[in-house]
């Protein structure tokens, strides 16, 4: 008869514990790989957004949007910039899918506060212009804006929900880590660098704010970029001999156009 031969029990200790170093190397690069690919994705939406901004500048006699503040009789400015897009799911984050996009029914029109990018406050709409009424004030022209390929008008924001202080369809010009944890009620709408994230903050409603990550911005220019919070937040006393006002401690900033933040004023 032929001798049969097997595995002994050491061998197949060795094995397992092989096998579980591996897996232990090997998954968490299978993690950041598929974390880069939605990153990347998403630097992708932002740079059709940014497109589509400029050509609806164009259009318009080189005014830019508004971000929508009650609708403004326009539509938020995702609706506003619609025509210009051909698949609304750019739109919609890959890191927070729950918080999806939705075009609006009909003629209705497109309050809708979802999607996971927001529009820089900061140049949210000229209120000047209007006499302080956000209602019927128009967009900043290009030529008010003087630097154009440092001025962020859209990012990433939201998290990963449709409750109300998840949303983020506009984007506060203020630095996450100085925000507060439970005095503001909608933390969606900071500036998430949620790519990468390897810190957070507890904020109201149980969500883990990133305040140490990558996210993706569109600037007025139409390029599109991936910065840490150290270079989007990067914050300076005065720029070309103009003063920049601090960030106020609370509420967080929503229009001051000429913030201490370098990427997020008109100058």
């Amino acid at each position: 008869m032929r001798k049969r031969s097997g595995f002994t029990l050491i061998e197949l200790l060795v094995v397992i514990a092989i096998i579980a170093i591996l897996a232990a190397i090997l998954f968490p690069v299978f993690a950041q790989a598929r974390d880069k690919a939605r990153q990347m994705a998403c630097l992708s939406n932002t740079k059709q957004i940014a497109l589509a901004v400029y050509q609806y500048a164009q259009d318009y006699d080189e005014t830019l949007p508004v971000y929508g503040f009650n609708a403004q009789a326009r539509g938020r400015w995702q609706f506003q910039i619609l025509p210009y897009i051909k698949n609304t799911e750019v739109y919609t984050c890959p890191n927070i899918p729950a918080n999806k996009w939705v075009p609006p029914n009909g003629s209705a029109l497109g309050t809708n506060d979802r999607g996971g990018y927001g529009w820089s406050l900061a140049i949210g709409a000229n209120a000047a212009a209007s006499g302080g009424n956000l209602n019927i004030a128009p967009g900043y022209t290009l030529a008010q804006i003087l630097k154009p390929a440092d001025t962020i008008v859209i990012g990433d924001t939201g998290f990963n929900g449709t409750a109300s202080h998840q949303v983020g369809w506009a984007m506060l010009a203020a630095d996450p880590r100085k925000a507060p944890s439970t005095a503001f009620t909608q933390p969606g709408l900071y500036p998430q660098f949620r790519h990468n994230a390897s810190a957070y903050k507890l904020v109201v409603g149980g969500n883990q704010l990133p305040i140490d990550g990558r996210a993706n911005f569109c600037f007025l220019d139409g390029h599109a970029k991936s910065l840490t919070v150290g270079q989007a937040m990067a914050a300076a006393a005065s720029e070309d001999g103009v003063a920049l006002q601090r960030e106020p401690p609370l509420p967080p900033n929503h229009a001051n156009n000429n913030v201490e933040y370098l990427l997020w004023n008109i100058y």
